[in-house]
């Protein structure tokens, strides 16, 4: 079963100048990044180092899924954020899980020692809010539906037509999954803070773009 890791990055120069000597790049068979339309030396530093660097030619983090899953060429890809909350070290328990026949891992923040140095209590609540919604309306029994940390049989990923641009594209991802009966499972991670950069997401814009999409998916045949 062949492997890519794709790197989502967006003006995250500091963080990926402190992470890529240390990401297990030899375990893939292939590297590369998806880039939102970064400033700040952030393309330039991978193009470098001989890394493939991909532009997105739409805009959207929702979007850079599934443009690094078309771009990807392995079986299976894990999706590592290059702001620097997600642990290096979790990559290669990802692997070993959907190599037993998973179709997504997550890597959970809220699960059995799991914990997380970055979120804010307000977005501690939030999670616990959609995990709690998605666990009862679409009867899962998971710890965490929002981390962007996670491994994907590429086709289980193609074949679910996502539509969300923004940061409910991690939720739609889980929701469709579910409904398509695939095999979900879950590693416990620790979120680091992240370094350096700025963060992307607006805990009650995408709050509500999040609880928007929970219910077009429920009410969607």
């Amino acid at each position: 079963m062949k492997s890519s890791l794709v790197i989502l990055t967006l003006n995250e120069i500091t963080a990926v100048k402190t992470l890529l000597p240390i990401i297990p790049l030899k375990i893939f068979n292939e590297v590369l990044v998806i880039d939102g339309g970064s400033i700040d030396g952030t393309v330039d530093f991978f193009k470098k180092r001989g890394i493939p660097v991909y532009i997105q030619d739409k805009p959207g983090h929702g979007y850079a899924y599934l443009y690094g899953a078309k771009k990807a060429k392995g079986d299976v890809v894990v999706f590592f954020s290059g702001d620097g909350n997600e642990r290096v070290g979790d990559i290669k328990k990802m692997l070993n899980e959907i190599k037993k026949g998973y179709d997504m891992v997550i890597a959970t923040r809220f699960g059995k020692n799991s914990k997380s140095f970055d979120a804010t209590p307000l977005r501690i609540l939030g999670n616990k809010f959609f995990v709690l919604l998605v666990n009862l309306l679409f009867g899962s029994k998971l710890t965490d539906v929002l981390n962007a940390f996670r491994a994907v049989k590429r086709k289980s990923l193609l074949s679910l037509n996502l539509r969300a641009v923004g940061f409910d594209a991690e939720i739609e991802m889980v929701i469709k999954m579910i409904k398509k009966d695939y095999r979900l499972q879950e590693v416990s991670t620790i979120e680091m803070t992240r370094i350096g950069g700025k963060a992307k997401l607006q805990t009650v814009r995408d709050g509500w773009i999040n609880l928007k999409r929970v219910l077009i998916e429920k009410f969607r045949r």
